[in-house]
């Protein structure tokens, strides 16, 4: 003996089945505007940071920032540096008296730090022989560019972040937040 469902049932199951499908393909993404990217794997490699004394900058590197030298076969004036995820960061030296220093500019390089935030910065200040530059309220991190400096740590509703300025004013910005909300994070 079969079994009767009520229109109703029917109709209810039809719908909730029609929802789920429709959740499954916009969770998906399918929905959204396809770009190159989705069938290209593409990761960041490595940064080039160009310095105008690149001897100067191997040691604040290596010592302050405590990254990792990567020794290269090439004659060129040229650095680099391995970050703990395998990143490379590369200092490319400028032509000394040559249009080439005219044309360098600030470059700022964010990082997120996950764990140990405050004992890293810390870490860093010891290793740079200083104190943290005080930021006012209004002051912006990235408007505290003193050569060779690390800020004090500055808190917001979405987490705290911090930066260390380059003999060349390349700055680092390293945050950690809890949250997604973080200027810098893009996820």
């Amino acid at each position: 003996m079969r079994k009767q469902y009520s229109k109703f049932s029917v109709i209810a199951v039809t719908i909730l089945n029609t929802a789920i499908i429709l959740g499954v393909v916009l969770w998906s993404g399918t929905l959204r505007e396809r770009n190159v990217y989705d069938e290209h794997r593409i990761k960041l490699d490595s940064i080039v940071l160009l310095v105008n004394d690149l001897s100067k900058s191997e040691v604040f590197y290596a010592n302050v920032l405590n990254f990792s030298q990567v020794k290269l076969e090439t004659s060129e004036k040229i650095a680099a540096f391995q970050l703990p995820d395998g990143q490379r960061i590369f200092l490319l030296e400028l032509g000394v008296g040559t249009n080439e220093a005219a044309l360098h500019k600030q470059s700022t390089v964010v990082l997120n730090l996950r764990n140990r935030f405050a004992k890293f910065h810390k870490d860093i200040l010891s290793r740079n022989g200083s104190q943290a530059i005080p930021l006012g309220n209004t002051q912006s991190i990235l408007q505290s560019s003193i050569s060779q400096s690390v800020t004090e740590i500055k808190s917001y509703n979405w987490g705290e972040e911090f930066a260390v300025t380059d003999p060349d004013d390349n700055v680092f910005v390293f945050y950690t937040g809890s949250n997604k909300k973080s200027r810098w994070a893009l996820e």
